[in-house]
């Protein structure tokens, strides 16, 4: 059986206040998620509302029950985007 994290009103808080100051729109979706996980929703649910995989909101709370919101403010693009951008006419 998967583990379900539980996420606290004070946290929930932190989470509304930080996405009024992110200007971050993946930020943002991120930290929608995990508020509304806090506020008693499923993943599937978030998942439909914001357009995304079950798996994917399961990983983003997961991220920040282990490492707050700087965890969910990460992730830069990878790959090779500056070579495809600079090789573009």
């Amino acid at each position: 059986m998967p583990k379900t994290y539980e996420i606290s009103e004070e946290d929930t808080q932190k989470i509304v206040t930080a996405r009024k100051n992110t200007k971050d729109k993946r930020v943002d979706k991120r930290l929608h998620a995990v508020q509304l996980r806090g506020e008693g929703q499923k993943n599937d649910d978030i998942a439909k509302k914001l357009d995304c995989s079950p798996k994917v909101v399961s990983r983003w709370v997961s991220d920040y029950i282990k490492g707050g919101i700087t965890a969910l403010k990460g992730g830069k693009y990878g790959s090779n985007r500056r070579n495809i951008r600079a090789c573009s006419h």
